[in-house]
C-alpha cells in the first residue's frame, strides 16, 4: 500500500493505493489429509500457511486486470490446476477491503511496506519431494521451484 487504509474502504480505494503487484505462491503445510478442514480448524491452526514465494517483477495496477488474470500450476510439466483473480472473492482487492474492515475493529490500519496476499486464485496442490513446479500467470511473472524438503 502507498498509504495506510482503514475502516470502510472500497475496491477503488485499494486499487488507487496499491503500490505494486507481485506474483506469489503460498507454501502450505497442512496437517489435514487432502486439505479437508473446517473454517474453525483453519482459525485454530492460524491457517496452514508455512511461507510464500514471491516474484520480483513489480506491476502497477493499471498494467493488470486483476479479475481476469489467470494462473496455471504445473507439476512436473503437467497441468495440475487453473484459476483466475475472479476466484478471490470475485476481485482480489475485496480481500484487502475486508482486511481493512477487520483491522479497523481493533484500531489498526492496513499497513504500508508489507506484502499482502489476497488469497488463492486456485485450489491447493499436493506436492511431493522432487516435484518441479511452475506457476504461470497470464501477465504476472512466472514462479518456478523444486520441492526439496
Amino acid at each position: 500500500m502507498k498509504q495506510e487504509l482503514s475502516g470502510d474502504v472500497t475496491v477503488e480505494d485499494v486499487l488507487k493505493n496499491t503500490d505494486y503487484v507481485l506474483s506469489c505462491a503460498e507454501v502450505i503445510d497442512s496437517r489435514y489429509l487432502n486439505f479437508d478442514f473446517t473454517l474453525t480448524d483453519v482459525i485454530a491452526d492460524n491457517t496452514s500457511a508455512s511461507g510464500a514465494i514471491f516474484g520480483i517483477e513489480k506491476f502497477s495496477v493499471d498494467q493488470l486486470d486483476l479479475v481476469t488474470e489467470k494462473v496455471a500450476i504445473k507439476v512436473n510439466g503437467k497441468l495440475a490446476v487453473e484459476g483466475s483473480g475472479r476466484d478471490v472473492l470475485g476481485h482480489p482487492a475485496l480481500a484487502i477491503v475486508e482486511l481493512a474492515k477487520h483491522l479497523a475493529k481493533v484500531g489498526k490500519p492496513v499497513p504500508t511496506g508489507v506484502p499482502i496476499m489476497t488469497g488463492g486464485m486456485s485450489s491447493a496442490v499436493l506436492l511431493e519431494v522432487g516435484d518441479d513446479v511452475e506457476i504461470v500467470y497470464s501477465t504476472l511473472e512466472t514462479i518456478q521451484f523444486k520441492v526439496i524438503d
